[in-house]
C-alpha cells in the first residue's frame, strides 16, 4: 500500500513539474521582451495615433532585401492613411503627416542598426496614388509592402518605425529565405 502511495505521489510530482514549465511560446515571448527592453535606447517612443490602425502582417527576409507587409485599417471612422513618397530633392522616402511635416519610415534591428526604406509595393489588385494618400472608409483596410535592405542573419527582433509609430516584430527562422 505504501509503495503504491509512494509511486502515485512521485507520479503527481513529476506530472506537476512537467506542467509548470513554460511553453516554447512563453519562452520566446520572454526573450522578445528582454531584447526589446535592451533596444529602448535606440527605438523612439511610439506616439498615439487616432483614427487609423497599423499592423505588421508579415516579414520575410532574404539575402537581398527585407519585405515588411503592413496593413492600415480604419476601425471606427473614415481615416486618411499616408504612404511613404520618394522625395527627389531630399533623396529619401517621406511620409506626410497631418501637421504638414515630413516623417520617415525605417527598420531597427536588435543591434540598433537602422535600415532605410528602399521601395514600396502595393498588394495585388491595389493601386497607390502618386501623393501616397489613401482614404479608408470605416472598416476598410489597405495592405502594402515596404522594402528595406537585407537585415543581418543575427537579427531576431525588428522594429518598424512608421512616422511616429513603432511596431515590434520577432523574426522567426521560417521568415528567412535563401533566394
Amino acid at each position: 500500500m505504501t509503495r503504491k502511495l509512494f509511486l502515485f505521489t512521485l507520479f503527481l510530482i513529476l506530472f506537476s513539474a512537467a506542467c509548470s514549465k513554460p511553453g516554447p511560446d512563453a519562452v520566446r515571448l520572454a526573450a522578445f521582451d528582454e531584447m526589446y527592453t535592451k533596444m529602448k535606447t535606440c527605438v523612439p517612443e511610439s506616439e498615439p495615433q487616432e483614427g487609423i490602425g497599423l499592423a505588421i502582417h508579415s516579414v520575410s527576409a532574404n539575402q537581398n532585401e527585407t519585405i515588411v507587409r503592413i496593413v492600415a485599417y480604419a476601425p471606427a471612422e473614415p481615416a486618411e492613411f499616408n504612404l511613404p513618397v520618394y522625395s527627389l530633392s531630399r533623396g529619401r522616402w517621406l511620409i506626410n503627416n497631418k501637421d504638414g511635416e515630413k516623417d520617415r519610415t525605417y527598420l531597427i534591428d536588435d543591434h540598433c542598426r537602422e535600415f532605410k526604406l528602399k521601395d514600396r509595393r502595393p498588394a495585388a489588385g491595389m493601386k497607390i496614388p502618386l501623393a501616397g494618400k489613401i482614404m479608408l472608409d470605416k472598416g476598410q483596410s489597405f495592405e502594402t509592402s515596404l522594402i528595406f535592405p537585407s537585415v543581418s542573419e543575427k537579427s531576431r527582433v525588428l522594429v518598424l518605425v512608421y512616422g511616429g509609430r513603432t511596431l515590434r516584430h520577432l523574426l522567426w527562422p521560417d521568415e528567412r529565405r535563401s533566394d
